[in-house]
C-alpha cells in the first residue's frame, strides 16, 4: 500500500504522456522532412537522362534474352550513377552529418532538457506532497493550476528552438537552404507544436485534475474557487481544430504541391506547354484546394458559433453566480434549450429561487427574534425544545410610569409610541 501511494506521489503517467507526446510530434515532423526535402527535381532530371537505359533494362526483350551479364552491367551503371549524384561515401543523412560537426544541434529535440523543465516546475508539489502538512500555498496552488498551459506552450518552444538549429546549422554547414526547404522546415515546426501541444492540453488535463489537483486540494481547498492562467473553452475548442483539423487540410494541399512543385515549373518553363499534363498535374489538386477551403471557411465559422452558442451562455451564468454569491436573488436567466446548457440553467433558476425562499424565512424569522437566532436556526436546521445553556449578558430597561401610560393609549397606539 505504501508503495502504491508512493509511485502515486510520483506523478508517472503524467510524464508518459508527455513523452509520448514529443515523440509522436517528432516521428511526424521527421517523416515529413524526410521525404519533403529529397531532390525531386534532380530525380526526374536523372530519370529522363538515363531514360533509354531504364526503358532497356526493364524491358521484356532484354529480361526474357540470354544476356543477363548486359542487363546487370546496365543496372550497376545506374546504380553508380544514382550513387554518384544522391549518395554519399558513408550514405548519411545532412542531419547525421550536422549532429557530427555540431554538439549543439543534437539538441534540436530536447525531450531531456523538456522533462527536467517539467520536474523543475512541479518540484514545489514533489516537496508538499512528501513533507508538506496543512493546506497548499498560493505558489502550489498556481503551478498546479497553470500546468495545462505550461505543457502546451513547451513543445511549441522546443519546435522553435530545433527549427532555428535546423536553418541556422544548415545554411552554416554550406547545404543547400532555400525556400522550399525553408517553407518544409516551418511546416514540420507547426506539426510539431500543433499535435503535441494538442496531446498535451487535452489528454492529459484529466489527469492533472483528478491525479495531482484532488491530491494536494485537500479540505476546504477543494471546493474553493481557483485563480490561474488557464484557456477557456473556445480557445480549446479553436486549438482542437487547429491542430486535428485545419493544419491537416492546409497540409493536404501543401505537401503535394511541395512534391510537385519541379513538375509545375518545368511545364511552365516549357515553350509548348502540354495542356492535357497541366490538367492532370493541377486539377487534382486544384479541387483539393478549393474543397479544403470551404471546409476551412466552415471550420472558422464554427469557432464563432461555439463562442456564441457555448461561451457566451456559460460566461453569462458565470456573472450572474457572482452577482448572487453578492445577495442578488431576483436574478434569473432564461432557458430556451434542453441540452446541458438549458438544464445548467433551469437548476441555476432553482437553486436562486431556493436561496430566495431561503432568504425570505430569514428575514421574516428574524422580525420575531434575533437575526443571529434566525440565522443559526436556518442554517443548522436545530431546534432544542429543552433549551440551551450559554453564557450571556442581559440589559433590563423600563419605562418610568409605563403601566399608567399604556393604558391611555389603544394598542396600535401603544406600539406606534
Amino acid at each position: 500500500m505504501k508503495i502504491r501511494q508512493f509511485m502515486r506521489k510520483l506523478f508517472l503517467p503524467l510524464y508518459l504522456s508527455f513523452l509520448f507526446s514529443l515523440l509522436m510530434g517528432a516521428m511526424l515532423s521527421g517523416f515529413f522532412e524526410h521525404f519533403s526535402n529529397m531532390p525531386f527535381e534532380d530525380l526526374a532530371q536523372f530519370v529522363k537522362e538515363n531514360s533509354d537505359k531504364i526503358q532497356a533494362f526493364f524491358s521484356e526483350e532484354h529480361i526474357e534474352g540470354p544476356s543477363s551479364r548486359e542487363m546487370n552491367q546496365t543496372g550497376q551503371t545506374l546504380e553508380n550513377q544514382f550513387l554518384d549524384q544522391f549518395g554519399s561515401e558513408d550514405d548519411k543523412t545532412v542531419d547525421e552529418k550536422l549532429e557530427e560537426q555540431y554538439l549543439l544541434y543534437r539538441t534540436r529535440h530536447p525531450v531531456g532538457i523538456l522533462l527536467l523543465l517539467m520536474l523543475i516546475w512541479l518540484w514545489p508539489v514533489y516537496k508538499y506532497n512528501f513533507k508538506g502538512k496543512g493546506e497548499a500555498d498560493e505558489r502550489i496552488i498556481r503551478r498546479i493550476l497553470n500546468l495545462p498551459t505550461f505543457l502546451f506552450i513547451i513543445p511549441w518552444i522546443a519546435g522553435l528552438w530545433g527549427l532555428i538549429l535546423k536553418l541556422g546549422f544548415r545554411s552554416l554547414a554550406g547545404y543547400p537552404l532555400n525556400g522550399q526547404i525553408t517553407a518544409n522546415y516551418i511546416a514540420s515546426f507547426i506539426m510539431y507544436g500543433s499535435l503535441a501541444g494538442f496531446i498535451n492540453s487535452w489528454y492529459t488535463t484529466r489527469y492533472i485534475n483528478n491525479g495531482i489537483a484532488r491530491q494536494i486540494f485537500r479540505n476546504h481547498q477543494l471546493h474553493t474557487l481557483k485563480n490561474g492562467i488557464t484557456m477557456n473553452l473556445t480557445t480549446r475548442m479553436l486549438l482542437l481544430m487547429l491542430s486535428m483539423g485545419m493544419i491537416p487540410l492546409i497540409l493536404s494541399v501543401y505537401i503535394p504541391a511541395v512534391f510537385n512543385s519541379w513538375m509545375f515549373r518545368s511545364i511552365f518553363l516549357q515553350e509548348d506547354v502540354n495542356l492535357l499534363a497541366v490538367g492532370q498535374i493541377l486539377g487534382p489538386l486544384m479541387i483539393t484546394t478549393i474543397v479544403n477551403l470551404f471546409f476551412l471557411v466552415a471550420q472558422l465559422s464554427s469557432i464563432f458559433s461555439f463562442r456564441r452558442n457555448i461561451q457566451g451562455p456559460i460566461n453569462i451564468l458565470i456573472e450572474r453566480m457572482q452577482m448572487v454569491a453578492k445577495g442578488d436573488f431576483s436574478i434569473r436567466t432564461s432557458v430556451l434549450s434542453s441540452d446541458e446548457i438549458g438544464n445548467l440553467k433551469g437548476h441555476f433558476n432553482t437553486m436562486v429561487e431556493g436561496l430566495e425562499e431561503r432568504e425570505k424565512l430569514r428575514n421574516i424569522f428574524g422580525k420575531f427574534v434575533s437575526i443571529e437566532i434566525a440565522r443559526k436556526l436556518i442554517d443548522t436546521n436545530e431546534i432544542d425544545l429543552s433549551g440551551e445553556e450559554i453564557e450571556t449578558t442581559v440589559m433590563f430597561a423600563d419605562i418610568r410610569s409605563f403601566t399608567s401610560l399604556s393604558e391611555g393609549y389603544t394598542p396600535r397606539e401603544l406600539i406606534d409610541f
